[in-house]
């Protein structure tokens, strides 16, 4: 009776651990669809979304020139530029090798993969850097609505960090090659996203403060319109990616691979964040764009041939102290 009892016993410990073995493997190959999904989605919203966001922001140029935090927009406009043209890159040298036969010499076929590789990096270490600086954004804009006295110390610190920018992209590049490991990455990658998730709730005593400034019900405030759109993203795109890898690494710390492509869909979503808040934020231009669209003077602003539109400029007392990324 004891030895039925106790191979009962085993086959049910036996049983027990296929049945989670089974569950997680399938979790993560469940997790691994969703972020190649995730990663398509993105790719394709922030191909679609960036032509509207440069010809937003060349239609704004002259009144985001008036605001405080114009050097920071125009660091980002012009790093989502390089990152959508990097991106370009790295979609056709995936078709070039997807496509190629084997007429194709393997050490072109090699010397691609490594310029894609080469690529990846750098979009993943602008990301990092972007992730630093929306952060930073947010208690900047934390010390000036409650701590106004120390606005020009702010604004200091915010002209060294922008001009010695580059530096920290090269010590990024460095120290994320030397010390390359996916635990460090993964470690990097969840202070990074909860440091951009944390930071962003800053933005929600703002709003409540302001709320309670405003003089009428009907005044429409677009600072905090644009900081609730950039919460919302935030908390959408970045809570749900880290869960998402928390969850895998208890799963299995070994899935290297399911890391890797959510670093990608990172890649891809932190931007998306920047361009369409910004894009939220200038509603009206953009409904005046469908409106009255012409697709020939789209092409010349947005290719720099003509910098004028028919589209003018949102301008409001308002505007000129919007904090916008």
């Amino acid at each position: 009776m004891s030895n039925s009892s106790h191979m009962f016993r085993n086959e049910t410990n036996l049983l027990s651990k296929s049945t989670l073995s089974f569950l997680d493997d399938t979790f993560v190959r469940v997790s691994l669809h969703i972020a190649m999904l995730s990663s398509m989605f993105f790719l394709i919203c922030l191909m679609f979304l960036f032509p509207c966001y440069v010809y937003v922001n060349k239609i704004n140029r002259q009144r985001d020139e008036l605001t405080s935090l114009f050097p920071v927009t125009d660091h980002f406009y012009k790093m989502i530029k390089a990152t959508n043209l990097l991106i370009a890159v790295v979609i056709i040298c995936i078709i070039f090798t997807v496509i190629s036969t084997s007429v194709v010499n393997s050490w072109l076929i090699f010397s691609i993969l490594t310029i894609t590789g080469l690529i990846l990096f750098t979009l993943h270490v602008i990301t990092q850097v972007f992730q630093i600086l929306i952060s930073l954004l947010a208690v900047r804009k934390f010390c000036f609505h409650f701590y106004p006295s120390h606005i020009e110390s702010v604004l200091k610190v915010q002209k060294y960090i922008l001009k010695f920018i580059w530096i920290f992209y090269l010590l990024k590049m460095i120290t994320t090659k030397e010390n390359h490991s996916v635990i460090l990455d993964l470690i990097t990658f969840i202070v990074l996203n909860s440091l951009l998730v944390i930071t962003s709730l800053l933005y929600i005593p703002i709003i409540i403060s302001s709320k309670f400034k405003n003089s009428g019900p009907t005044e429409k405030n677009k600072s905090q319109q644009y900081l609730i759109w950039q919460t919302v993203f935030i908390l959408i795109f970045k809570l749900t990616t880290i869960l998402m890898l928390i969850i895998i690494f208890l799963y299995d710390s070994e899935q290297a691979f399911v890391f890797h492509i959510i670093m990608v869909t990172d890649v891809m979503s932190t931007p998306l964040i920047v361009q369409i808040s910004y894009l939220c934020n200038n509603k009206r231009n953009i409904r005046t764009l469908f409106k009255n669209f012409k697709f020939a003077n789209f092409v010349r602003v947005v290719l720099n041939m003509e910098v004028k539109s028919t589209v003018k400029p949102e301008e409001s007392k308002q505007d000129m102290q919007t904090t916008r990324v």
